[in-house]
């Protein structure tokens, strides 16, 4: 499980999309991936957005690299 903190110290709210993708060292299909979509209100510090992988136990470790891709919209 992975955890991403945010803050929001703007007057606006937002909402905001990360995808986390465990990545095949050897370029193959990625061994893992979780999407998930929040809300960050106006004023809000310290939020945290937590994501959970599954991957088959013998390939955690093994993986090297983690990729992630992070959206933000006006709410």
């Amino acid at each position: 499980m992975g955890r991403l903190h945010l803050h929001n110290k703007g007057t606006g709210d937002y909402k905001c999309k990360f995808t986390v993708s465990v990545l095949d060292p050897a370029g193959g299909a990625p061994w893992a991936v979780d999407d998930a979509e929040r809300t960050q209100d106006k004023g809000k510090v310290g939020d945290t957005n937590r994501f959970g992988m599954k991957m088959t136990t013998h390939l955690y470790k093994q993986a090297k690299t983690m990729k992630i891709n992070f959206e933000v919209w006006k709410k």
